[in-house]
């Protein structure tokens, strides 16, 4: 027994490979002054430091707006190679400036293959990724070279945001494409029967040589953010005169109806209005948890206003010390909400206090308004935005004590006895969550580590490498939390001596790309080791349920005056 002090037990952190991290892979909000390019510059976040690539024919014409001059078909693009079961969710929100000299205005944006011919919108017509072509006369889904699925849209003029969410999960890709929440057509999606040989993402536009053409771009976005749940949804098609007051949304969780002023009824199909007592809300009963993000938006147009009124209308959360069925539960609360007027101002609120502010001419057209909570933090977020635009210079909100939010809906306030209208097209409610990157580098970019991002870098300076730190539960950032450590006890079996040795196991260890083993040797100066030479698994045990196992091994001691184990930790 004199001999267990001579039992090093070690940690060693092998580096295969690293797979790409979650989360936005890609984003531009175009804020470049006039004249500007922005080919061969970065984009606001990026990742290893791509630059735009294509025409150096794309400048500025101002905050948000690109312009393409010459040679009919011009294209940019961002270096992007999909991996198979992910999800990518691409969108940009723009607006179709009018045709000049008779050009329809053919706009281009999606994914592109391997197979472009030149820096043209060849990229997009001549491959086989997926890609919304957008004109004056029309929105379609694109696929193999092929229109998948059409659709009229009318308001391409007006800034509106273009979706393509790809699944890379199955053996088959699917992609589908929707106009703010709407698909395109009958059939917006598509499964691929040969998957594409995607290299990058980007956007065009085309038109005659010497044309300019023109588009108002708000953002352009590659992410992992994907929907993992959609709490509600609802697209107000009633006939005209019906209410939806105590009906269900087209999507629910919990068979939650529609609560609040009886008085909300249609006018036509996507129109609602209120007609009396001067303020009516309607909402969904609707609890958000800590550790989510979620995001609430509402598709939705003012229409002109009646009598001399300002129209406000009012969409978000709504706090328990909401007072009535009335905007008060807005105005009265702690919650955050955005107020629509009918003369353009805008309002990011908490409560009754406006915490930013803009005026956006728009409004009478159709605009998707925007609330994004982060509940992840001790302190939640709240952000507010309309078409991919920040509302004010300060469109994000800290809470210092977190609000007491029960639903979600919208209101309209008027003076009695006046119709209040607002076609409503779309309002929804989703969790959003990163995607789950099974890998070291999606956990190691949820910590700030800085450059420290290597398996083999110790971030936080504990003695412990990221890696290590991965494979036991511990927080590269923190010095304190060095997750679960292996322990070990020599016991004795019917004479027989053995070191019994317990470590973590991730219960996805697979997924992860894990492996653990045992290593013994002798010495410590032949650099030999043996790996799970004479380790006997007896049995494995909850640790952290659905997270973390405890394995326990046994080894038998031979008679060698000093052995010496180390725990392995491997990534693939």
């Amino acid at each position: 027994m004199k001999e267990r002090a001579m039992y090093v037990l070690a940690i060693l952190v092998v580096f295969f490979a690293v797979i790409a991290n979650g989360g936005v892979v890609y984003q531009e909000s175009f804020n470049g002054a006039a004249g500007d390019y922005f080919v061969s510059f970065q984009p606001d976040i990026t990742t290893d430091a791509k630059k735009w690539g294509g025409t150096v024919n794309y400048v500025y014409t101002g905050i948000g707006t690109t312009t393409s001059t010459v040679n009919n078909t011009r294209s940019s693009f961002l270096d992007f190679i999909p991996e198979s079961g992910r999800k990518y969710t691409l969108s940009i929100s723009l607006r179709m400036n009018p045709q000049e000299s008779g050009q329809t205005i053919p706009f281009a944006v999606g994914f592109i293959s391997t197979n472009n011919a030149s820096s043209t919108m060849n990229w997009f017509q001549n491959a086989d990724s997926p890609w919304i072509r957008v004109a004056s006369t029309g929105l379609g889904a694109m696929a193999d070279k092929a229109t998948v699925s059409g659709a009229g849209y009318l308001a391409a003029t007006n800034v509106n945001t273009y979706t393509i969410e790809l699944d890379t999960t199955g053996d088959q890709w699917v992609a589908s494409y929707t106009v703010n929440g709407y698909g395109i057509g009958s059939t917006a999606t598509y499964t691929y029967t040969v998957n594409p040989s995607i290299e990058g993402v980007g956007f065009g536009m085309s038109g005659g040589s010497g044309i300019n053409m023109t588009a108002e771009i708000a953002s352009f976005e590659l992410s992992e953010f994907v929907p993992s749940e959609t709490v509600f949804r609802e697209r107000f098609e009633g006939s005209a005169g019906s209410g939806f007051i105590s009906s269900e949304p087209d999507v629910t969780t919990g068979a939650t109806t529609w609560s609040g002023s009886v008085n909300y009824v249609f006018t036509e199909e996507g129109s609602t209005t209120s007609t009396v007592n001067n303020a009516r809300s309607c909402f969904l009963d609707f609890v958000p948890q800590s550790g989510e993000k979620y995001t609430f938006s509402a598709f939705l147009r003012m229409n002109p206003q009646e009598s001399g009124q300002t129209i406000p209308f009012a969409i978000g959360f709504i706090s328990a010390d909401k007072a009535s069925s009335t905007m008060n539960w807005f105005q009265n609360t702690d919650s955050p909400w955005i107020r629509i007027l009918s003369d353009g101002g805008l309002g990011a609120m908490v409560g009754s206090a406006q915490q930013s502010g803009t005026s956006y001419s728009s409004v009478t057209n159709f605009c998707l308004y925007t609330i994004e909570l982060d509940t992840t933090g001790d302190q939640w977020v709240a952000s507010y935005k309309v078409n991919g635009f920040n509302i004010g210079p300060a469109a994000t909100y800290t809470y210092s004590i977190n609000p007491d939010i029960v639903g979600v809906g919208f209101g309209m306030s008027g003076n009695s006895g006046v119709n209040m209208t607002a076609e409503v097209a779309l309002f929804e409610l989703g969790a959003l969550s990163m995607y789950s990157d099974p890998s070291y580098s999606g956990w190691i970019a949820g910590y700030s580590v800085g450059i420290a991002t290597g398996m083999t870098d110790d971030a936080d300076g504990d003695g412990l490498s990221n890696l290590a730190e991965f494979g036991f539960g511990g927080d590269p950032s923190d010095v304190s939390n060095v997750g679960y450590q292996p322990s070990f006890t020599i016991i004795s079996d019917s004479g027989t001596s053995l070191l019994e040795y317990v470590y973590a196991r991730r219960t996805d260890a697979e997924a992860h790309g894990l492996t653990y083993s045992l290593e013994q040797t002798t010495n410590l100066v032949s650099g030999v080791w043996s790996t799970n030479l004479g380790v006997v698994v007896v049995e494995t045990g909850d640790l952290e349920a659905g997270v973390f196992e405890s394995v326990t091994n046994r080894i038998t001691l031979g008679s060698e005056p000093q052995q010496f184990l180390r725990a392995r930790i491997g990534s693939e």
